[in-house]
C-alpha cells in the first residue's frame, strides 16, 4: 500500500503552536548543549591527544556541534526566520548523517547503501536535509530495535516524467533525487497509515516519542517543492521515499557505490 502525504488545515494550525513550544525547548536545550560541551573541552585537554579516550571526547564535541545545528534551526523556525537555501551535494549530507548515526546502530541491525555516483545538486539549507534523513533513518531502526533486521537507503537520480504519477503536484521538476529508506521492521497498521504524518501522533509507548519526526520531515520536504511517499505492508516493513527536485546539473559516470555493513 502506498501513502501520499496530505495537507489538512489542522495540521497547518498544530505546527504552528509546535513552533512556538520548539524555540523554548530549544533555547533550553542549547544551555544544555553549553555545559556538556565545557565539560567536554574540559576532558579533551586533560587526556593525551593520541589516547583513544581522547578520540570519545572529540566525537563527543562534534555531537555537540551538530545538535546546537538542530536546536538553533528550530529557534530560527519559531522566530520565522527565512531559510538559506544552498546548493547542496546531497549524498555528502546523506552520508554525514549515516556517519554521525552508525555509531549508535544496535548489533542486530545491518545497514545496506547505494548511492548513485551521478552528483546530485539540491537547493536546501544541509541542516534541514540532515534533519529528514536522521528522522528516517531513526524511525527505521526504531521500528527494529526489538528483532532486528536491515536498514538500506539508497540515492538515485530519476527523471521527472517518470515519477510525476508519485508525486502530491502537477507541476513537476525534470530530474529528482530520489531517497528511499527501507526497513524490514514490524510494518505500519493500515487503520494508522493516514495519520503517520501528523503532529504529535505516535506509536510509541509514552515517555519514549514526541510524534514530532514525520511531521518535521513533510514539512521540510514540502518546503523543498518535493515529495514523500510511504509504501508498507503490516509486519514486513516500509519504505519512504523522498522526491528532491535537483537544482544543478550532475555527471554522468556510470556505476553506483555499494555498501554492505
Amino acid at each position: 500500500m502506498r501513502t501520499k502525504s496530505d495537507s489538512l488545515p489542522l495540521q497547518a494550525k498544530k505546527s504552528e503552536t509546535i513552533g512556538a513550544i520548539a524555540g523554548g525547548i530549544a533555547h533550553d536545550l542549547n544551555n544544555i548543549l553549553l555545559t556538556i560541551s565545557g565539560y567536554s573541552e574540559m576532558l579533551r585537554d586533560d587526556l593525551p591527544e593520541s589516547s583513544a579516550s581522547s578520540e570519545k571526547a572529540a566525537m563527543i564535541l562534534e555531537a555537540v556541534s551538530k545538535a546546537r545545528s538542530l536546536t538553533n534551526h528550530l529557534i530560527n523556525l519559531s522566530r520565522q526566520s527565512e531559510t538559506v537555501k544552498i546548493p547542496v551535494r546531497v549524498s555528502d549530507v546523506l552520508k554525514e548523517t549515516i556517519g554521525f548515526i552508525i555509531t549508535s546502530f544496535p548489533d542486530n541491525i545491518k545497514l545496506r547503501c547505494r548511492i548513485t555516483e551521478k552528483e546530485a545538486i539540491v537547493s536546501a539549507d544541509p541542516v534541514q536535509l540532515f534533519r529528514v534523513f536522521l528522522n528516517l533513518m531513526t524511525n527505521a531502526i526504531r521500528s527494529m530495535e526489538k528483532e532486528g533486521g536491515t536498514l538500506s537507503i539508497n540515492l538515485a537520480l530519476m527523471e521527472g516524467k517518470l515519477v510525476h504519477k508519485d508525486l502530491n503536484r502537477e507541476i513537476y521538476a525534470d530530474e529528482y533525487a530520489l531517497l528511499t529508506f527501507s526497513d524490514t521492521g514490524k510494518g505500519i497498521e493500515p487503520s494508522i497509515s493516514g495519520r503517520i504524518f501528523e503532529p504529535f501522533f505516535t506509536t510509541r509507548e509514552e515517555g519514549k516519542g514526541t510524534g514530532l519526526g514525520l511531521s518535521v520531515v513533510r514539512g521540510i520536504v514540502t518546503e523543498l517543492e518535493g515529495d514523500i511517499v510511504v509504501s508498507y505492508k503490516k509486519t514486513k516493513g516500509s519504505v519512504f521515499s523522498v522526491y528532491l527536485p535537483v537544482s544543478g546539473e550532475f555527471s554522468e559516470t556510470p556505476g553506483e557505490k555499494e555498501k554492505n555493513k
